[in-house]
């Protein structure tokens, strides 16, 4: 009955996903920003001084420069403004915690996307957005994955000493990973998202891959630094929690599915909580930020997606533990394929 259950959620699960991408392919999303798709923006974003802070509102200037250079902020807009940006954060929010818990990813996959719909809702500058999107992924990250983490820990599949052994090199790599995000375009950031994508769901898509065993010990010395390195530093460009990779490596490695999944939810928090501290910090100045960012980090957005996660990332954790999940894997990584193509295509409007 439980599995019914179970199976009956991940339908609905793998609905919502099919319907958040979709939404994504309106053009109007991108176009004409606003809660209902009918507001076009006109002003080019300056800085002023007198609005600048670390919580930044975008300010208008005089002379048209680009039809989708910004979008008013929905506190302009009355109550009815922040009625869709609302929606699609919880609903991105909802969808993101269960995603952790029953892949061990951080939901990353699912709330970046969703951020891109909702930003331009928030207003601000279009080619802030990939930035955004990911560092406010990153701040998602940390509750998704702290809840995740310490529901497997009750079930006793967590290795922690994987986790304090790759801890340091992971986050030496989101340094790096942040920096490098620092001195890239927003063009360029989408790009690399929209290409980890592609690239993850082949472990969906084919998961014999990751069934192989090579050899029964995790890496070590030079190889530990690499992996754990390369780990933080992809996963902080794309905004993710890492859990893909590190649960391939620890198959390979010979640990079981379940006690690999269980780990990456620890790994996520290792490399969401200084990759978000570290796109607040470089966007600390940044002009034409939407409404309620501190950095790179939208706060509306951050919370309202990660009180849903909390939600739903046990009952991803109980699907995982009772399920066999071939089917809903190949489908998640069908989406992987369907969002990469999206921003691809967004890529080419910024």
């Amino acid at each position: 009955m439980a599995n019914v259950r179970c199976q009956r959620l991940l339908s609905w699960v793998l609905a919502g996903l099919l319907v958040l991408a979709t939404t994504t392919l309106g053009d109007k999303a991108v176009a004409q920003p606003g809660p209902a798709g009918a507001v076009k923006a006109a002003g080019q974003l300056v800085q002023a001084s007198a609005s600048s802070g670390p919580i930044a509102a975008p300010v208008a200037k005089g002379v048209a420069k680009s039809p989708s250079a910004a979008a008013p902020s929905p506190g302009a807009q009355g109550i009815a403004g922040w009625a869709a940006p609302l929606v699609a954060m919880l609903a991105a929010g909802l969808l993101a915690g269960f995603a952790a818990g029953i892949f061990g990813i951080g939901g990353g996959f699912v709330v970046v996307p969703a951020l891109f719909i909702v930003l331009p809702l928030l207003g601000g500058d279009h080619a802030q957005y990939a930035h955004i999107a990911i560092g406010t992924s990153a701040a998602t990250i940390i509750v998704t994955s702290i809840r995740s983490v310490r529901s497997h820990a009750k079930r006793g599949a967590v290795d922690f000493e994987v986790l304090k052994s790759w801890a340091p090199w992971i986050v030496l790599g989101d340094g790096v990973g942040v920096l490098l995000a620092g001195h890239v375009d927003g063009k360029v950031l989408t790009l690399i998202f929209a290409g980890g994508v592609m690239l993850m769901s082949i472990n969906f898509l084919v998961p014999k891959l990751g069934d192989r065993v090579l050899t029964d010990h995790m890496p070590s010395g030079a190889m530990r630094v690499g992996i754990a390195g390369g780990l933080g530093a992809f996963s902080s460009l794309l905004g993710i929690g890492g859990g893909t990779i590190a649960i391939m490596v620890m198959t390979l490695c010979g640990r079981s599915i379940h006690k690999a999944v269980a780990t990456a939810s620890g790994i996520g928090t290792l490399i969401a909580i200084p990759s978000a501290i570290g796109f607040a910090i470089i966007g600390f100045k940044e002009a034409g930020l939407p409404w309620g960012s501190l950095g790179y980090v939208n706060l509306p957005a951050a919370i309202a997606v990660a009180s849903m996660s909390v939600l739903t990332a046990p009952l991803g954790v109980a699907a995982a533990n009772s399920l066999p999940s071939p089917v809903l894997k190949r489908s998640f990584g069908l989406y992987l394929i369907f969002i990469s193509a999206l921003m691809f295509k967004n890529a080419m409007k910024i």
